[in-house]
């Protein structure tokens, strides 16, 4: 990976985790059944733990980006994950998490040494993300808790 891929997957995960944050912000005050909106919201916080440990590497390497378009974006599908419900959300973000995780990890193993603690955080976002997925689908009670996890690290 050269520097420009390197820095456009960067910028990559930096609008996924705007977008995101605005995603799940969306669905947790929409929402009425109280759990999933407890469950949006503790995902909105991850994904802007997430945001704030690229920050460091936004300000390294000065990247730009609109999160303008990446908000609205995310807004809208907040609100079609309410319409939608949340059962058939979860199999459709099931089939694409795997991609972003396997993504994740390869721009970590191109990392300089330095950005690898803001990526390593991103990679177990992605995972956090993953095994809530999968924990949902199998009806697990204890679907956040590597979201928890991670929380407690901020």
């Amino acid at each position: 990976m050269n520097q420009e891929e390197y820095l456009s997957e960067i910028l990559w995960a930096v609008t996924g985790e705007v977008y995101g944050q605005a995603l799940f912000q969306t669905a947790a005050e929409q929402a009425e059944d109280k759990e999933v909106s407890r469950k949006c919201a503790v995902l909105a916080d991850l994904e802007a733990a997430t945001l704030a440990r690229l920050q460091t590497l936004i300000d390294k390497y000065s990247l730009t980006y609109n999160d303008d378009e990446h908000i609205e974006r995310g807004r809208q599908n907040g609100r079609k994950i309410i319409e939608r419900g949340w059962q058939e959300t979860m199999v459709l973000f099931n089939e694409a998490v795997g991609d972003d995780v396997d993504r994740m990890e390869r721009l970590l193993d191109n990392a300089p040494e330095e950005d690898s603690g803001a990526l390593q955080f991103l990679v177990a976002h992605e995972k956090a993300l993953a095994f809530f997925i999968e924990q949902e689908l199998a009806g697990s009670v204890e679907s956040l808790s590597e979201a928890h996890k991670l929380l407690q690290e901020t």
